[in-house]
Formats: C-alpha cells, sequence, structure tokens
C-alpha cells in the first residue's frame, strides 16, 4: 500500500469518528449543504499531510540540524530564556521569538517537506525560451531553488542568522534572495492555505520543547527519502536530556518512524 493510500485509510476512519475536528467539519455548511462523506474524508486527508505531516518532519529535521550546530542551539535557547523565562511560550510570543522562527526558516530552506510542486499548463506561456504545450504537467522543486548558488549566499550552510533584519528583527527578505527563490508553501493561487498556522505551529512546538530538552546523538549523516513529504531515509534515533545545567539528567529514547515522532523512555529531574 503507498504512503497516499495509507493516509486516506487513515483519513476514512477518522471521518466516522465523533473527534472535535470531524464534528466540526461536519457542522460545515456551503450554500446551505453540508459536507459529504467523500468531501469529509479529502478535508481529513488535507489535515493528516498539510497539518501534521509536513509540520513534523519539519520539526525532524531541525532537531538534526540543531544538533549538529550547538552555537544555534545555544543561541536559540538565550532568546527562549530572556522572552519566556519559565513559563511556556503562547501565540502572542511569537514576535518576541525571531531566532527561533529563523532556525525554522532556515530548516525549511534546507529541508523543505513540500520538496516537489506540480503546476498543469492551462493557458499559453513562456518559460526560459520554451513554449509547453496546454496541459503540460510542470515540476517546480524548493529544494533546487533553495539551494541554488546564484540564489544564496553559503546555499548549504544552516545559517539562520541569514533571515535577521534591521534591529534582529526575523525578516523573510533579509537574505536578498529574489522573488520566487523560496517557496516552502509554494506561492501564488495555490499557495498553502495553512502557511500562517503551519509557522505559528512549528515555531512554537520548538520554542516548547528547546526550553527543556536537548536532542542530541542524531547520526552525522541522515541521508533523505522522497516521499510524499521529504523523510530521513531511516529513523532518526535522539537522546533527550535535560537543557538545564542545573538539573538532574533524564534520558527518553525519541525517534522517528517515518510516520510520526514518538518518545519512550522516563524523563525526570
Amino acid at each position: 500500500m503507498s504512503e497516499l493510500s495509507e493516509l486516506r485509510e487513515i483519513a476514512g476512519s477518522a471521518a466516522g469518528s465523533d473527534a472535535d475536528l470531524v464534528m466540526a467539519l461536519r457542522g460545515c455548511r456551503e450554500d446551505g449543504d453540508t459536507l459529504g462523506a467523500q468531501d469529509l474524508t479529502d478535508e481529513l486527508l488535507t489535515m493528516l499531510l498539510a497539518g501534521h505531516e509536513t509540520t513534523a518532519m519539519t520539526l525532524t529535521w531541525a532537531w538534526w540540524l540543531l544538533d549538529r550546530h550547538t552555537t544555534v542551539t545555544d543561541r536559540m535557547r538565550a532568546e527562549l530564556r530572556a522572552a519566556l523565562g519559565t513559563r511556556p511560550p503562547a501565540y502572542d510570543d511569537l514576535s518576541a521569538l525571531p531566532y527561533t522562527t529563523a532556525v525554522v526558516a532556515e530548516t525549511l530552506r534546507l529541508r523543505p517537506p513540500a520538496w516537489i510542486i506540480e503546476r498543469q499548463v492551462t493557458g499559453d506561456c513562456e518559460l526560459a525560451g520554451l513554449r509547453p504545450p496546454r496541459g503540460t504537467i510542470l515540476l517546480v522543486s524548493p529544494w533546487l531553488l533553495h539551494r541554488d548558488p546564484k540564489l544564496w549566499r553559503e546555499p548549504d550552510r544552516f545559517l539562520p542568522e541569514r533571515w535577521l533584519g534591521a534591529g534582529g528583527r526575523y525578516d523573510e527578505a533579509a537574505p536578498g534572495q529574489p522573488r520566487g527563490a523560496y517557496l516552502p508553501f509554494g506561492a501564488g493561487s495555490h499557495v498553502c492555505v495553512g502557511a500562517s498556522f503551519a509557522w505559528a505551529e512549528a515555531v512554537l512546538v520548538l520554542a516548547t520543547l528547546a526550553r527543556s530538552w536537548r536532542p542530541s546523538g542524531i547520526a552525522d549523516e541522515l541521508p533523505t527519502r522522497a516521499a510524499v513529504t521529504l523523510r530521513p531515509a531511516h529513523p532518526a534515533r535522539m537522546r533527550i536530556t535535560s537543557a538545564d545545567e542545573g538539573a538532574g539528567i533524564g534520558v527518553a529514547a525519541a525517534h522517528h518512524d517515518g510516520d510520526t515522532l514518538s518518545a519512550a523512555g522516563t524523563i525526570g529531574t
């Protein structure tokens, strides 16, 4: 069974449940009509793929990059301590976390979950001197665009600070890349409708976890697998330790099994 078929099966099974999201979708109306069974399944599939899978992949790659760049981790945690103290982050804290946001932005540049985008030619157009006929399927690769040395300074380096502009504020235009060089959520009329949600989710989850825990010991090399999203080719096993040097160390064994981020073991102080 393909990964997309598995997700469709999960969405179809969830469509028959009484979960809060399912109940909310059942109550949605358009022109007086409620969602049909297939429409409900399609909406849940979209949430699984765009609202969970992509963010989980982004965070998995973020931890791998942070493990390999300890100075970035230290700077991010210093920002979290200054902005949050000992309390957990909330939505209103996003503007106070520019460097943490930059870490997510740089992760999305180097490891974009949506690594390939399809578009169908529906009218006459010219692309680099070529005139693809109507009906042609074009493939756009954020993976390649985000690493093009003509568009990015030191394209293969993990440099979150490239996203900081005047006064240390996060600025998507700070790297100086041309329009269309950064497409983690697509572009145009079909840009990801959940982009704002995904940004907030990824930054807040990363901030919540990084305040207390420091994953380490992930393999130096973590090959990619280009599936529906860009995944690690094998589980990203890591050691979870307390990030507070003054606390006792707790350990958990966490890994990404290709579908979910899970952890087992004990975590204590």
